[in-house]
């Protein structure tokens, strides 16, 4: 058995007016699927409307950048606290 390759994330845009052909149908197929990102790192893309909101409520998630194993953005890069992936305190 081999194993399936991951797609890759950004999902590229053809019209900057028009969502993404691909995230509609990930919203559509698969609501949650694990993508492989620049940086080659794996992570989680989430799609599906009541998906996002599950996980934007749950604090077993998190977006801090100096957690041990958090997705770079490009191969060898770590993504410092206050770059420009990183929302904005409030």
């Amino acid at each position: 058995m081999t194993a399936e390759a991951l797609p890759t994330f950004p999902i590229g845009r053809t019209c900057p007016y028009a969502p993404r052909t691909e995230h509609v149908r990930l919203q559509e197929e698969e609501p949650v699927r694990k993508v492989t990102l620049p940086s080659e790192s794996d992570a989680w893309v989430v799609a599906g409307f009541d998906d996002v909101r599950t996980v934007l409520s749950d604090a077993r998630f998190s977006a801090d950048r100096e957690r041990p194993g958090f997705p770079g953005s490009a191969p060898g890069t770590w993504n410092p606290p206050n770059g420009p992936l990183r929302r904005s305190p409030r």
